[in-house]
């Protein structure tokens, strides 16, 4: 994955940050991991419109760069008091209030896709584990649109 500023653990935080507000249970770093990278790469794995950053060939390889970019942010999120993490009923984080409030306040152009696409995407993954996920990733032979 290009490094960019668009690919940063700050990203990745406000990232978390949408994905935990749009998910109904607590999730952990892998499952953000595979949904970042689905969501990003919508339209390489043809379920969604298109790449949030743009098409390219290398979207399954994401996968990993972007479940450590998750741990990260999820530690950062935690340190600043806008994720919690819990173990009952499921384990994983959560948003706190404060990262709700976070959540609310996106509204740039950026931030529309970004929830547009990971509503797309959730739609289209309905209830799959992290296992069903990342084999959906890596079972991409060529994303659409890169020769």
């Amino acid at each position: 994955m290009k490094h960019s500023s668009l690919d940063s653990v700050l990203e990745a935080q406000l990232r978390a940050v949408v994905y935990l507000f749009l998910l109904d249970s607590p999730v952990d770093a892998d499952y953000l991991g595979a949904l970042d990278t689905l969501t990003i790469n919508a339209g390489s794995f043809r379920i969604g419109p298109d790449n949030l950053n743009g098409p390219h060939r290398l979207a399954p390889a994401e996968l990993q760069t972007r479940t450590g970019q998750m741990s990260q942010a999820l530690k950062q999120l935690a340190l600043r008091g806008l994720v919690a993490y819990v173990a009952k009923p499921d384990v994983g984080f959560r948003l706190t209030s404060d990262g709700e409030t976070v959540a609310n306040e996106m509204r740039t152009g950026y931030a529309n896709q970004l929830f547009a696409s990971a509503l797309d995407v959730l739609e289209h993954i309905g209830d799959a584990s992290t296992t069903e996920l990342t084999s959906l990733i890596i079972s991409i032979d060529r994303p659409e649109g890169v020769a």
